[in-house]
């Protein structure tokens, strides 16, 4: 019997870890003809649009603000005082203030003044401020598309920077405008390496290797998102099949991030030995992480992941298994489905006692309501191997226990996101969760502006706001229910899999019952003595009794006897 985590889970899986992160979240809403490689030089590429009639369609935000009836009142200077008070305000730390000077600002001056730009960035400076981050950065977009100001320019491009690292930014629309428009000349180094980075995504994402490579070389590599472009170039090659390659890259970064760390670690003048006590705490990190409610990015635990996945697929069981202990979890990747593919690993490493017990630390609390189908076949397998029958039968039914009604309503010709199971992992894959975030984001901040109403209600910018965030939503909407369509399809193919994998094994069990035990050479198998039971040492042995602690998940192990004997 094949396992589920073979190539299409592995790399698969590896894949969505970069190409499907904040970047490359899902497909854009249906476009008009791609766009131009983004190089500097190339004419600017169209944003994605919804066809036209579409009742569904993304509606195009346009945070102008309203303007006076009669356009003839407008004047370059119009809004002079008022701009000059909101950016008082800012000063102050009055944000509420200085957003409601700086929309008055911008109905009284023309469009194209250079002042109404610096309007709408003081109002995106003030909204950020006020915790409103997607208004803020439809304001940071507008001043971006404009460029007519270049120092407003690139303090727009660092607004849209900072939100993109906390995740709460649009990624389509940055990638698909702003950055395969914007000239880089003027831009302050880490502002570029942010643009480089994106551009270089953008153009991947198409197709456009030389383009992309072009960008990528010009990221500062020991930036941020210099030590990014090392994961990108790895799952690029990972998905033209050259996984050698991809593993060189990832082993150069890590040991390039090992160096950069001693670096610093001299510079700052700690001692190697405290550090050596350091490095024998990094299973005991590993769990913290697991502990932790909230993980951020990190380079070095990504391309962890990878070079484990990595090497699972290709074969080296053993070192696959080491280098997941050290992942611990990613943002993208929980600790249960991590505990599940290093269960993998063992099972193809023949080490089943190991398997079986991170299998029961899927039981845990933190772990159980994850969508992990296949575990249910892997503890199968497992039982098979060691002639434990009814237990792997019992494994079958526990399948079917949990999934078998969302089974039944798929194949009675539900769609997927219609059956609640599906809907719910579906919303927890890598390349849906940053739609999510956006969606969230947008959901917590039109609560907040309520609150706020009376706080921005003069001068309009809480009638206007309460407009931009409907827009906004309707738009969000749109992009997630497309987003979560592809991943629900997803969702519904790996668990029809897992359930032909249970009707399988249900199968090969049944058979297995009258099968003669004899090993290799034809003679009869004996049962080898069982494992005794020391009265002390390191190793801990105890009767489970359902109770689990965090810190001993990724260690755990089950004795079983073998009875494949006659």
């Amino acid at each position: 019997m094949r396992s589920i985590f073979t190539k299409t889970g592995a790399l698969g899986a590896l894949t969505c870890l970069l190409l499907a992160s904040p970047a490359l979240a899902a497909d854009p809403p249906p476009a008009a003809p791609a766009p131009a490689p983004a190089d500097p030089a190339a004419s600017p590429a169209p944003a994605a649009q919804a066809p036209a009639g579409d009742p569904g369609a993304a509606p195009a935000a346009a945070p102008g603000g309203e303007q006076p009836a009669n356009p003839d009142e407008l004047t370059e200077e119009g809004g002079a005082a008022e701009l000059s008070l909101a950016n008082e305000a800012i000063f102050l730390k009055d944000f509420a203030k200085a957003a409601r000077l700086a929309h008055v600002a911008m109905k009284k001056t023309k469009p194209s003044a250079e002042k109404y730009e610096s309007a709408q960035f003081a109002l995106a400076q003030s909204l950020e401020k006020l915790g409103l981050g997607q208004g803020a950065a439809e304001y940071y977009f507008a001043v971006a598309e404009q460029r007519q100001n270049p120092a407003l320019l690139s303090r727009a491009l660092a607004g849209l920077a900072r939100l993109s690292r906390r995740g709460e930014l649009d990624e389509d629309k940055l990638l698909r405008g702003v950055l395969v428009e914007a000239e880089l000349s003027n831009i302050p180094a880490r502002v570029a390496d942010f643009l480089h980075y994106y551009r270089g995504l953008a153009n991947l994402r198409q197709g456009y290797r030389k383009w992309s490579k072009k960008d990528f070389a010009l990221v500062r590599p020991n930036s941020y998102y210099g030590r990014r472009v090392a994961l990108a170039e790895a799952v690029t090659l990972v998905k033209e099949d050259k996984v050698d390659e991809a593993l060189d890259v990832i082993d150069n970064f890590l040991e390039g991030e090992e160096k950069r760390k001693e670096k610093l670690r001299a510079e700052r003048g700690i001692l190697a030995k405290a550090q050596e006590a350091s490095d024998s705490k990094t299973s005991a990190d590993s769990k913290k992480r697991a502990r932790t409610t909230r993980v951020k990015a990190d380079p070095v635990v990504d391309a962890s992941l990878i070079r484990a996945r990595l090497l699972y697929e290709k074969g080296e069981f053993e070192d696959a298994i080491a280098q997941y202990v050290q992942v611990g979890r990613t943002p993208e990747a929980p600790a249960g489905e991590l505990l599940l593919e290093r269960a993998w690993a063992h099972f193809r490493d023949l080490s089943y006692h190991d398997a079986m017990g991170l299998l029961y630390s899927l039981g845990a609390p933190s772990n159980r309501e994850l969508f992990l189908p296949d575990q249910y076949v892997l503890r199968g397998l497992i039982y098979q191997r060691f002639c434990h029958f009814r237990a792997a039968k019992a494994s079958v039914a526990d399948f079917r226990a949990r999934y078998g009604e969302s089974i039944a309503t798929l194949r009675n010709g539900a769609k997927p996101l219609e059956v609640p199971v599906i809907a719910k992992a579906a919303a927890e894959l890598p390349d849906v969760a940053p739609v999510v975030r956006v969606a969230r984001a947008l959901d917590t901040e039109q609560k907040r502006l309520v609150t706020m109403a009376d706080a921005l209600q003069e001068g309009g910018i809480g009638e206007h706001l309460t407009h931009v965030y409907q827009v906004l939503s309707e738009r969000s909407a749109y992009s997630l229910q497309r987003t979560m369509e592809d991943a629900g399809n997803k969702i519904a193919d790996r668990l029809l899999e897992a359930d032909e994998q249970a009707n399988l094994l249900e199968y090969e069990v049944g058979v297995s019952i009258f099968r003669p035990i004899r090993d290799a050479t034809g003679k009869i198998r004996v049962r080898a003595a069982a494992e005794e039971v020391p009265g002390g040492g390191p190793r801990l042995y105890y009767h489970f009794d359902g109770e689990f602690w965090s810190d001993e998940l990724p260690d755990m192990r089950f004795l079983i006897q073998d009875r494949c004997v006659e």
